[in-house]
């Protein structure tokens, strides 16, 4: 079948051929009796069906494992449980891939917090600000440097906050210990009533201090804080001049911020004038453009343009076939010199002296710069 189609492809691509013509000494014999090729009768001469093709025709189209499951499913046809699970993997297949953010984010909202333990003020600020600070490696450049800047400014104060409040906690925590301890030292003894004839003037003051004492109401809170203070006072060991100098100097200095390169360049950005750039439109580009492709090109010279316009006569002349018996071209200026030079020649002897030749303009130029010089 496939010889036969080949067969007649060929036959048609000759049929379509032009036939040869005859070029100059080359002599080609056409037969148009005879169309099919030496390559076409071979072709038809060969049998049609081979050994090849016959085993072919002999070999089963379905092999072994397509008859065992062509079996199978003849026997145990699919079930609704079979259907449902191909149609979850054909589902399977079709939904995109879970990134693993997402799988991240489902695992976060699946578990069970272990403790929820209650965080402080300080904590919550902190964790704000490291949550605050995480987008800062999505940032570039200087906007990154800026953000990084800000966040180190912000940690460093939070720090400073904590420390002078766990300071101050610590300090009262001890005030508190030593108030309960000098409390704690003190003795009252009860007064013993004595006859007042028996006692002698300093103990009758001692009783009415006490009996004035015992009559006055409690020590206020600000009270007992301002006798903190004044014991927490006399128990810090004295300053030296050294500490005191120290201490006047940190003071007085006014810590001076440190610039970067970066922070400079910015302000110098800032500081620079606004550039306006003047609005050039299509047209006036087109123009621009176009007067400088005129001045790059040369200028073309007299003699330049005499031979281009010869050329194209010339050119046109052999298109329309015309024979041209007598070419005389346009008179130029060394025709008209030499035909100006041979009438003198004949001239001469009439009415120019023998031998006297006619004086030109470079003559008369040579002859006046020789005169001057």
């Amino acid at each position: 079948m496939a010889r036969s189609r080949a067969i007649d492809l060929i036959d048609k691509s000759l049929s379509r051929r032009k036939p040869i013509e005859s070029q100059e000494n080359f002599l080609v014999a056409v037969n148009p009796s005879n169309k099919v090729t030496g390559v076409a009768r071979y072709l038809a001469t060969r049998p049609s069906v081979t050994g090849v093709s016959k085993y072919m025709e002999t070999m089963q189209t379905v092999s072994s494992v397509g008859k065992y499951l062509r079996k199978k499913d003849l026997s145990s046809p699919i079930t609704s449980v079979a259907k449902y699970l191909l149609k979850q993997a054909v589902i399977d297949r079709a939904s995109p891939a879970m990134t693993g953010v997402a799988k991240y984010t489902v695992k976060l909202k699946t578990e069970v917090p272990v403790t929820a333990v209650k965080l402080s003020s300080v904590a919550n600020y902190l964790a704000k600000q490291d949550v605050e600070a995480q987008p800062i490696t999505r940032l570039t450049g200087v906007a990154k440097y800026q953000a990084e800047k800000d966040c180190a400014a912000r940690k460093t104060a939070a720090a400073a906050i904590i420390a002078r409040f766990v300071v101050q906690e610590a300090k009262l925590a001890q005030d508190k210990a030593e108030a309960a301890l000098v409390a704690a030292s003190v003795v009252t003894e009860p007064l013993v009533t004595q006859d007042d004839s028996v006692l002698t003037s300093v103990e009758k003051y001692s009783q009415q201090q006490a009996k004035r004492a015992a009559g006055k109401p409690g020590a206020s809170g600000v009270a007992k804080y301002l006798a903190k203070l004044l014991i927490a006072e006399k128990k810090r060991p004295p300053q030296s001049g050294v500490d005191k100098y120290v201490a006047l100097q940190q003071r007085s200095i006014i810590p001076r911020p440190v610039v970067s390169g970066v922070s400079k360049y910015l302000k110098s950005q800032a500081s620079l004038p606004a550039r306006v750039y003047p609005v050039v439109s299509g047209v006036e580009k087109y123009l621009i453009k176009e007067a400088g492709n005129v001045k790059a090109k040369p200028l073309e010279s007299k003699v330049a343009k005499y031979l281009a316009v010869q050329a194209t006569a010339l050119a046109d002349i052999k298109q329309s076939n015309i024979i041209v018996v007598n070419f005389e071209p346009g008179t130029t200026g060394l025709s008209r010199y030499l035909e100006k030079h041979s009438r003198t020649k004949l001239l001469e002897g009439e009415f120019i002296p023998a031998g006297q030749e006619a004086v030109t303009g470079v003559a008369k130029y040579l002859r006046n710069s020789t005169a001057a010089s």
